[in-house]
Order: C-alpha cells, then sequence, then structure tokens
C-alpha cells in the first residue's frame, strides 16, 4: 500500500512530521502544505480492503505498508477518527499485525 504523501515535508525529518499529525489532531480533512488528508488516506485504504475482500472472499490477505497509511486505516477498525490514528500503538519495521473485524466485513 502506498504511504501517506506529506506534501512539503516529503523526505524531512520525523521531527517535521510531528507538525503534521498535530494538524491530524485537530481537523482529519486538513491538507496543508499539501500533505495527504487522513480522511484520504483511510478512504484509499477501506476501498483496497474491500475489494480485496471480494476478490478473494474467505482467504488471508497480507498487507504491506508504511506506519502512517496503517495507523490511518487501522483507526476505522478501532471506530476512531482518521485524524487520532497517532493515539494507536506505532507499527515497528516488519511488525505483523492482524485485523479481524465483526463477522468477517469491514465494520464500516
Amino acid at each position: 500500500m502506498r504511504e501517506r504523501y506529506f506534501g512539503e515535508w516529503e523526505g524531512h525529518s520525523s521531527a517535521a512530521y510531528e507538525i503534521v499529525w498535530s494538524k491530524d489532531r485537530e481537523d482529519a480533512s486538513q491538507t496543508q502544505h499539501g500533505v495527504e488528508s487522513t480522511e484520504s488516506v483511510r478512504a484509499r485504504a477501506i476501498s483496497l480492503i474491500r475489494n480485496l475482500e471480494n476478490q478473494h472472499e474467505g482467504k488471508v490477505i497480507l498487507l504491506v505498508a508504511h506506519g502512517d497509511t496503517l495507523q490511518i486505516m487501522k483507526s476505522a477498525f478501532h471506530g476512531i477518527e482518521p485524524g487520532q490514528h497517532r493515539s494507536l500503538p506505532h507499527h515497528e519495521t516488519g511488525e505483523m499485525k492482524l485485523l479481524v473485524s465483526k463477522g468477517d466485513s469491514i465494520p464500516f
């Protein structure tokens, strides 16, 4: 899965990303400095999951992505706003996490 686009902050240190994450908490639709909004990231991630579920019903699917995309996507499974994604535990490099939704369908 493609990483979130950080606009003008792309490629900068994580200190610059803290600025973006602070803005995310205030407004999930914010796109200041050309940053992809958390709403947009979550929508495209969930769309991908729905398409994969439809194409591979009953199968286990392994998704590989960067941390921000995964945390934003996971916000939907936790029932929180996408802008609150940094409140979820950080994904470590190479870490695998199981995402299971109630009733074997996406909960939204």
